[in-house]
């Protein structure tokens, strides 16, 4: 006895099937119901033929909640990876509430904390912001390629990014918090405001480079406005 269901043909031979297996009717049976898609066998001569618009609905509310679901993960994919790109390119200034005392290129003629004269164009931008102790920023996320006191007695840090490196010059003696090959995102505190090395006084010297050492930037092009 074969039995069509939605469009399928049914040859009932358990007694609890799905709709979408083959199955043969038992002599010893004595009814075939069915409820949401599923077979139970009774009694050969009574067939109920399962509700196919209940049937289909069901197929439909759940395919839809598949489709649902993989939209949501679709969803939440593309805002991580949004998110993350945001976080590359996220910049901050060096220093809170800085105010600038000598700018990129200006030509400076100075005297230093030891009485000695000093003269060149300036390679950075010099921040104060009138706390001796002002945290100094990592200004974008990055790799700590330089970390520690150069010739001259500055204690300094220097970050490489994606194409450019910056530069961290004259924070306190011992302050620093990062140490070469740290990674370390916008924002972090990499050590404290001071005056060590040729300086005039409390501040920061924050530089942009093309290379580790060498390839002066307008530190500008790259700050947040």
């Amino acid at each position: 006895m074969a039995v069509a269901v939605a469009g399928l043909t049914a040859l009932v031979s358990s007694n609890t099937v799905q709709a979408d297996d083959e199955i043969r009717i038992l002599p010893a049976a004595n009814a075939i119901t069915v409820s949401s898609g599923s077979f139970s066998i009774n009694n050969p001569t009574t067939v109920t033929i399962p509700d196919v618009e209940v049937y289909l609905k069901e197929v439909e509310a759940e395919e839809k909640a598949i489709a649902l679901q993989k939209q949501k993960e679709a969803e939440a994919a593309a805002a991580a990876e949004a998110a993350r790109i945001a976080e590359e390119n996220r910049t901050v200034l060096p220093v809170d509430g800085g105010q600038i005392t000598s700018d990129f290129g200006v030509v400076r003629n100075v005297i230093l904390q030891d009485g000695r004269y000093w003269s060149d164009v300036h390679n950075g931008v010099d921040y104060v912001n009138g706390n001796p102790n002002a945290p100094i920023r990592a200004y974008k996320k990055g790799t700590v390629v330089e970390a520690g006191v150069n010739s001259s007695g500055a204690y300094y840090v220097i970050i490489k990014h994606d194409g450019h490196y910056s530069n961290y010059y004259h924070m306190a003696a011992g302050s620093l918090t990062v140490k070469v090959g740290d990674q370390v995102s916008a924002g972090q505190t990499i050590g404290i405001m001071g005056s060590t090395g040729f300086s005039t006084g409390n501040h920061l010297h924050f530089g942009i480079s093309s290379a580790q050492n060498s390839g002066d930037l307008n530190p500008h092009d790259f700050l947040p406005s």
